[in-house]
């Protein structure tokens, strides 16, 4: 929040004594676009889903001194063939884990008017998961086909460091496509 007084001094006085003061509110990850040039949007894919757990997005901070920030993730799944909903299918997000393979997917900072890039690799495509992660967030069901299900810690998932995230999905079937979209910032460590 940013305090304004009149003129652009932080708080005033009126000749009765009272506090003259005017209050703006934004969301974190319009603060660190705005003034930091620092929050980016990503849109990650999997096409080729198995019958089993599958990775569909592999996000490292490759920062040496920034936190990675997630502030919003929102994931799907279509052309599957699975009754849903279904116990058999379902998100996980794990940290710690990492991928190999894959291809890196773009991603984009949401200020046009800096020319900052993410310090992360994000991968889609399918990367491989070659260690697995601590599962702290598990079995985000969906009730239908293409029903989006949206994760929104509001920055309460930082990534230090060499940190790292895989979102993946588990389904029975074998068929279909994940997708995921997300916004991430980057702070200064320890500035929560």
């Amino acid at each position: 929040m940013e305090l304004h007084g009149p003129n652009g001094t932080f708080v005033a006085v009126t000749p009765n004594n009272q506090l003259e003061t005017h209050a703006t509110v934004s969301s974190q990850t319009h603060w660190y676009s705005a003034v930091t040039g620092e929050a980016y949007a990503f849109h990650a894919a999997t096409d080729t889903l198995s019958a089993a757990k599958v990775a569909i997005l592999y996000m490292k901070n490759t920062s040496t001194n920034l936190d990675l920030v997630v502030d919003w993730l929102e994931f799907q799944v279509i052309d599957n063939t699975a009754g849903l909903p279904s116990v058999a299918e379902f998100f996980d997000i794990d940290i710690g884990g990492t991928c190999t393979g894959g291809t890196a997917t773009t991603v984009s900072n949401l200020n046009t008017g800096v020319a900052n890039e993410a310090q992360a690799t994000v991968l889609d495509s399918t990367p491989t998961i070659s260690v697995a992660g601590t599962n702290i967030y598990k079995r985000f069901l969906h009730a239908a086909e293409g029903e989006p299900v949206r994760y929104d810690p509001d920055g309460g998932l930082i990534l230090a460091p060499n940190g790292s995230m895989i979102l993946s999905i588990t389904t029975d079937t074998g068929d279909g496509k994940a997708y995921c979209n997300g916004e991430i910032y980057f702070e200064t460590q320890g500035a929560g």
